[in-house]
């Protein structure tokens, strides 16, 4: 039994010793873990070993080894962990702590984070291994070396990257809009009316692109401000003068440009007025500036009264002096022409009441003085001298304006000449009650049964007027329609689109083919059909001498189809193909006398 008994307190000394030795060992094998997984962290290269640098985090490391080993002699936690659990159970075990893992490290009963007590070292040493990576620093001055750091370092480090990152872009952008707008400082759009597009210029150096700078990316400059600059050539140093919008150059500026046309305005008006030859100024002038001296001398002479009375009506505008020197002539000679057309014509501008009578009378004073001078001569140094040199000396006044109007209506009868006149006298005084009454009356009187409706309605009522009714048997003429006629019956009229005359009657039809053919090209011979081309119409048509009629359709074309038909000549020699006696083969022709070549049988 003693045997027995010594050989069991033997082998229990044995277990013990054992045991203790396997502890101490454990104990050794940990501490040399702790010492293996020292860090240097944050700017500094991490190192492994025992020999490692005192850093901030390597003193943190082993003192929270020592801070492990005293509390493992008092016996806290929750005991040690089972030798066969694997790493991911422990560190599972450690997460299943709490409902966070990083809370089961930094939190724990009695002020101890319960990861770091001794019992738990292994689950330490797995949650460190779970949180350590080897990697390239994306920021900082090791950037790009790769170095063991935690968990935490590689995400700071990856934050830091990603921050120096936005900043990077935030200061391309900020570069990208600095540098766009620099280009849009110095290049400038202009357009080149030649190649009809844009180009760029760099204003600073001069230089010229077809396209944008690239660095506009889909970006472009504004259009160019449509405005004339001032511009040097650069190959003699003149001046010359640019529109960047238009692309126009011009040597004139804008003043200058402005007076060419002001002049060109001026000859234009000046063309419907007519220029005054240098003898009939020199007339106009000494009649006016003798009438009065005349009319002083002489005052019951009928000279003197009518060329004093034609003074202030057409130069002074005194109508009721005229007035009452007219009267006066009247009763000395009431037959001369002279006197009834300048009078008629001072009482349609003045607007004697009651009006129709006086209208009534006026016209039958310009009848009577049309019998006794019907070519005008002696009324001709007053239309000249006084009415003439009135609208000339003063063109925009209302009042000249409007007596050169009735002159053309009445005297003259150029009723288009005298409605551009009314319609300038209205211009320049659209609410004068003598331009307005005497502009009515005279487009009352162009309708049909009017004392002036030889002709067709006036040019305004033509612009307010639109097509009717076309046909290609019409040619150049268009029924069209007023729709603010006053009187339905005068809302339709006839068009002539090449000579822009009007006409309330239907047009004389074999008048209108007479000037057809007169303006026309013959080119092709059929025969007794004849083929012509109309430019005015740009189109073909025929004409049949024999029996004296037109038509536009081809006699020869018997086919049906939608298209315009082509009409069809005989082939010169007319041989082949046909049976004797018969019609030889047609060729068709381009409508202009012009062969195509191409044959058909005749009536296919």
């Amino acid at each position: 039994g003693d045997k027995g008994g010594g050989k069991g307190g033997k082998d229990g000394g044995q277990g013990e010793k054992a045991e203790a030795e396997t502890g101490d060992a454990a104990e050794d094998e940990d501490e040399e873990e702790l010492e293996v997984f020292t860090v240097v962290t944050r700017g500094s290269r991490t190192t492994t070993g025992n020999s490692g640098a005192s850093t901030h985090g390597t003193a943190v490391l082993q003192e929270t080894a020592a801070n492990a080993k005293a509390r493992n002699g008092a016996g806290g936690g929750d005991g040690p962990p089972s030798p066969d659990r694997s790493i991911t159970e422990l560190v599972e075990a450690s997460l299943e702590d709490t409902e966070d893992g990083e809370e089961d490290i930094l939190l724990g009963s009695g002020g101890d984070p319960p990861m770091l007590r001794e019992e738990r070292r292994k689950e330490l040493l797995s949650w460190l291994i779970v949180r350590l990576h080897i990697a390239p620093y994306k920021s900082g001055p090791l950037r790009g070396e790769s170095c063991l750091m935690l968990q935490n370092e590689l995400e700071g480090d990856l934050e830091e990257a990603a921050a120096a990152k936005i900043q990077g872009l935030a200061r391309m952008y900020k570069a990208r809009q600095k540098l766009v707008q620099k280009i849009k400082d110095i290049f400038e759009k202009r357009y080149d009316a030649a190649a009809a597009q844009y180009y760029y210029v760099n204003t600073k150096t001069g230089e010229l692109f077809w396209v944008k700078p690239k660095a506009l990316g889909t970006d472009d400059l504004t259009d160019p401000p449509d405005e004339w600059r001032e511009m040097i050539d650069a190959n003699d140093g003149s001046t010359y003068f640019m529109n960047p919008a238009t692309g126009q150059v011009s040597w004139l500026s804008v003043d200058e440009a402005a007076c060419a046309i002001q002049r060109m305005v001026r000859s234009h008006l000046a063309a419907e007025i007519g220029r005054p030859t240098m003898k009939q100024m020199i007339k106009a002038l000494r009649i006016q500036r003798e009438a009065e001296d005349k009319f002083k001398q002489f005052p019951n002479r009928l000279s003197s009264l009518v060329n004093w009375a034609m003074v202030l009506h057409t130069q002074n505008f005194d109508f009721d002096q005229a007035r009452a020197l007219y009267k006066q002539a009247a009763e000395i000679s009431p037959e001369n022409p002279v006197l009834l057309r300048a009078q008629a014509i001072f009482m349609l501008v003045s607007c004697e009441p009651p009006r129709q009578v006086v209208f009534k009378r006026a016209v039958d004073m310009l009848r009577s003085a049309d019998i006794r001078d019907p070519k005008r001569e002696k009324f001709k140094i007053a239309e000249d001298s006084l009415f003439h040199w009135a609208v000339v000396t003063n063109p925009t006044d209302h009042r000249a304006l409007l007596n050169y109007a009735v002159l053309m209506q009445g005297v003259v009868k150029d009723f288009d000449m005298a409605e551009k006149f009314y319609r300038r006298a209205l211009a320049e005084a659209p609410d004068d009650r003598y331009v307005v009454r005497n502009y009515e009356d005279f487009e009352a009187q162009r309708l049909p049964g009017g004392m002036y409706a030889g002709g067709g309605p006036s040019i305004n009522i033509l612009k307010n007027s639109e097509v009717s009714k076309e046909s290609i048997e019409w040619g150049e003429w268009q029924m069209m329609v007023d729709k603010k006629a006053k009187d339905a019956k005068f809302a339709h009229f006839w068009y002539n689109k090449i000579s822009q005359l009007t006409k309330w009657e239907e047009p004389d039809w074999v008048e209108a083919w007479q000037i057809r053919i007169g303006r026309s090209e013959q080119t092709n011979n059929f025969g007794q059909w004849k083929e012509y081309w109309d430019p005015g119409l740009k189109c073909t048509f025929y004409y049949n001498e024999s029996t004296d009629t037109h038509q536009f359709k081809n006699p020869y074309d018997s086919h049906e189809d939608d298209g315009e038909a082509e009409p069809l000549a005989l082939e010169a020699g007319g041989g082949g193909g046909g049976s004797e006696g018969s019609p030889g083969p047609l060729a068709i022709s381009d409508g202009k006398g012009a062969d195509s070549g191409a044959m058909v049988p005749y009536g296919e």
